[in-house]
């Protein structure tokens, strides 16, 4: 099946057979599909229902190749960049062994302490011409292995036996009963067999496998160049600000103590307190605002404020009175004497 559909005609061609012409147009739908799709799990979703689940893992670990190797890449280019302008990334220098010499010694114009120390020198820059090689080297054997790993030929190769394995577990669950005429001319039910679009849809799934990872790959590679060119535009714009702030540091302009001085002596002038002088000025200030004491604030003792008289008070003020007056006049009635009188004897 697969081999009549590598060699089949162009579809609609009135020369092909059935099954090519069902195959034909199953890839071209399938293809469609696949073409229109802008995310990996769109691309996975693409995958004919009964070999997605076989080939999710496969076609996820195929993009996850994709993207080391662009990251890679990426790298590689930025670390070519960089050697090749002269500016050898921080992890990538190597530092002289620190050996400690005598004053005198460093500072010798002998011809033999020259050449010692020149010796030195150039093993350093010859081992960190080494290192930087090395390095290189490195990265490209790196790019190399997952350029290996991500070739659709032989990945999409790789996931052929996945579709037939499903095919053959799934085997039984293709069939379907075919109807025939019966001896008298009914309709009744034939032998069990698979049906011809379920041997299409397998053989134009291990077909259409190139045609999945190639968008796979399309979609990892547009995302990468997007990510490229932000970092690029962020590099330009954090070498634009750093020349900016070199030219503002060069010019001549009022510093920031100066500005700070000049607020805060407007500040001052408000409060009618002392100017604050300019820095690197001799002698007095020049404004002499006389520095007013705040008044003193006298503690002063209010009167305290008599409270009004309340309904109880008045009260208990009048129970005090009529005591006093009933006080009174029972003292009047009793004798002078301080004794009781003897009343009239009866007879």
């Amino acid at each position: 099946m697969a081999a009549s559909i590598i060699t089949s005609s162009v579809p609609g061609d009135i020369n092909e057979d059935r099954d090519i012409a069902l195959a034909n147009r199953t890839l071209s739908a399938l293809h469609a599909k696949i073409t229109s799709a802008r995310t990996i799990d769109a691309v996975i979703d693409t995958v004919l229902p009964d070999y997605r689940d076989a080939l999710r893992s496969h076609l996820l670990t195929y993009a996850s190749s994709a993207e080391k190797w662009e990251t890679a890449k990426s790298n590689l280019a930025r670390l070519e960049a960089s050697v090749a302008g002269g500016n050898l990334p921080q992890r990538l220098r190597v530092k002289a062994p620190e050996v400690q010499f005598t004053k005198d010694f460093l500072e010798s114009t002998d011809e033999s302490v020259v050449k010692a120390l020149s010796a030195i020198k150039d093993a350093s820059t010859v081992f960190q011409t080494s290192v930087t090689k090395a390095t290189i080297a490195a990265k490209k054997a790196e790019v190399a292995l997952w350029e290996k790993k991500c070739d659709i030929k032989a990945y999409s190769e790789s996931c052929h036996p996945i579709v037939t394995q499903v095919y053959e577990d799934r085997r039984d669950t293709f069939k379907s009963p075919i109807f025939r005429r019966g001896n008298e001319g009914e309709l009744e039910l034939g032998a069990w067999s698979i049906s011809p679009e379920k041997k299409t849809e397998c053989a134009v799934q291990a077909r259409a496998m190139s045609l999945f990872l190639s968008q796979i790959l399309a979609i990892v590679v547009a995302r990468h160049r997007v990510m490229n060119i932000k970092i690029e535009k962020k590099r330009e714009v954090a070498a634009k600000a750093d020349v900016e702030m070199a030219d503002g540091t060069l010019s001549a302009g009022p510093t920031i103590q100066s500005l700070v001085d000049k607020t805060l002596n407007a500040r001052l002038k408000k409060l009618n307190l002392t100017t604050v002088s300019k820095k690197n000025s001799s002698g007095p200030s020049s404004s002499k605002a006389q520095q007013h004491t705040p008044p003193s604030n006298a503690s002063t003792t209010p009167s305290k404020s008599k409270k009004a008289p309340t309904k109880a008070n008045k009260k208990q003020k009048d129970q005090k009175r009529k005591k006093g007056v009933a006080s009174t006049q029972g003292n009047d009635q009793k004798p002078k004497g301080g004794k009781k009188g003897k009343g009239k004897q009866r007879v």
